[in-house]
């Protein structure tokens, strides 16, 4: 069929121009290390570049942690209306890309106001009380099934790595609603879209295309991954 081999060589087209690319910066020493996965949501068709490697998931664990209180909410949905206090340590404080809204720690928001908080400005603030105010059995039950395993023997550390191909499959659970029910996949990618972040996959992102994207950094290294909701 000549549209399944269109769409076959295109993608082929944007393995080989991505590989081209990442060879050409890791030359220049602008990376050492990158990892890809692609897939078109239309046609299926996919290609990945050293997409399995690990990589020190940092501040993309908070879109986890918020599918967990969303999938608790699909049997109790009065835990997003649940009320927390922040302790008084400001985990912001050495981020470079700080969060342009300030939490209070003299009043208690809902949970679902703190994971959008933690979403759309990647604030640090809100991730301890929201992992610790879950059963942990639970918590790495639903980490588990979205594929992201512990590497340390404490379930509140946030020493986890994860893979692009990982990473690629939550954001496409949220795109298709078949973890999440329909209506809290949606809320989750309106998070994810309204971030204030514009640098990272956004910067090459022509303007009027809505990206739900989550980044995270570790040692001025940063991570972001990316699902393309719709093309104008």
């Amino acid at each position: 069929c000549a549209i399944i081999e269109a769409e076959y060589s295109h993608t082929k087209s944007l393995d080989s121009e991505t590989q081209k690319i990442i060879k050409e910066e890791k030359a220049t020493g602008h990376i050492t290390r990158a990892s890809v996965f692609y897939r078109d949501l239309n046609t299926r068709q996919w290609f990945g570049i050293d997409d399995t490697i690990d990589f020190y998931a940092a501040s993309l664990l908070k879109l986890p942690l918020s599918i967990i209180y969303f999938k608790l909410a699909e049997i109790d949905d009065n835990i997003l209306n649940q009320k927390l206090t922040l302790d008084r340590v400001d985990r912001n404080s050495n981020e470079y890309f700080k969060a342009p809204e300030t939490l209070s720690t003299e009043k208690q928001y809902t949970v679902q106001e703190l994971i959008r908080i933690m979403l759309q400005y990647s604030d640090n603030n809100p991730v301890p009380v929201l992992n610790s105010s879950i059963d942990q059995t639970l918590r790495s039950e639903i980490l588990h099934d979205l594929g992201i395993e512990s590497i340390t023997s404490n379930p509140l550390e946030s020493t986890r790595e994860i893979s692009v191909r990982i990473y690629a499959n939550i954001l496409r659970q949220l795109y298709n609603a078949s973890y999440l029910n329909l209506d809290y996949s949606n809320t989750l990618l309106e998070y994810l879209s309204q971030t204030e972040f514009t640098s990272g996959i956004m910067a090459g992102v022509p303007k009027g295309i809505t990206v739900a994207h989550k980044f995270g950094e570790a040692t001025m290294t940063n991570a972001d991954g990316a699902a393309e909701l719709r093309v104008l």
